[in-house]
Order: structure tokens, then C-alpha cells, then sequence
């Protein structure tokens, strides 16, 4: 979808891809964010507490649990930190540290510690998705095809 119409789009512009997509846990883990991030508003969007709710509840926590881990994995320099893999890293290891509130809340019937937890996990998404658009990063690149 919509990671595969990127890449087209570069590769069709004439544009090499940006160096970082080429590491073997940037391209897996950027495709799981952009499926979370569709499963994320979905569940927002539709009605909780169902079997679809649940199922798609997995889905989500087990791919938020992988982009957490890939994300904490992902070295472009090792040795080499900058404050936007700090605050990556941070988000990370917020959503490692709520993914067992948000299961346990909602397998307890503690709703108000479902929600906010997995509201906390969206956010974090969201906030370490809008680093990664920043124009000189890989997705940056990418999306905004500054790619020579």
C-alpha cells in the first residue's frame, strides 16, 4: 500500500533510495509502523469491546511490541546517538513498559487503564512517526524527495 507506493514513487522519479532503508531491520520496521498506525485509528474509529476489538487489539500490541524492539535495534552509526534517537528510543521503551497495562487492563475489565494506556501507546507512535518525517531522515528523504 501505501510504504509500497513510496518506494515506486522514488525509484520511478529516478531517485536511489535513501542508504537507510537497505539495513535489515529499518525497511520491516517501518512497514509494521505504518500497518500499526492503520490498526491504531481503526480501533479508534470503531466500536470496543467486541471479538473484533480483541483480535485486532493482538494484532496491534504484537506489532507495537515489534516496531518497540526494531526501533531500539536500528543503529545507522553505532556509537553515534543524535537527541532524535534518544526521544525514539524513549517512546520505545514507554510502549514497552504500557503494552503489559494495556493487555492486562483489558483482560481484568479495568477500562479507564485499557484506555489510557493504549492512548499513551498511539501517542507515542505518533510523536516518534512525526521524527521520522523530519526532512533529512530516511523517511524524510523519501517522502519529500530531496533523494539526489
Amino acid at each position: 500500500g501505501f510504504l509500497r507506493q513510496l518506494l515506486t514513487s522514488s525509484c520511478v522519479r529516478g531517485r536511489p533510495l535513501p542508504w537507510q532503508l537497505h539495513l535489515p531491520w529499518v525497511s520491516p520496521h517501518l512497514a509494521a509502523a505504518v500497518l500499526v498506525l492503520a490498526l491504531g485509528a481503526l480501533q479508534l474509529a470503531l466500536p470496543k469491546g467486541d471479538r473484533r476489538h480483541r483480535l485486532v487489539g493482538y494484532a496491534w500490541c504484537a506489532l507495537m511490541a515489534f516496531i518497540s524492539l526494531s526501533g531500539l535495534l536500528i543503529q545507522l552509526e553505532p556509537g553515534h546517538v543524535t537527541v532524535i534517537h534518544l526521544a525514539s528510543s524513549l517512546f520505545a521503551v514507554i510502549n514497552l513498559a504500557l503494552l503489559p497495562l494495556v493487555v492486562w487492563g483489558a483482560r481484568t475489565g479495568r477500562r479507564r487503564l485499557h484506555r489510557f494506556a493504549a492512548l499513551g501507546m498511539f501517542a507515542c507512535l505518533l510523536n516518534a512517526g512525526a521524527l521520522s518525517f523530519i526532512p533529512f531522515r530516511a523517511v524524510g528523504l523519501l517522502v519529500f524527495g530531496i533523494v539526489h
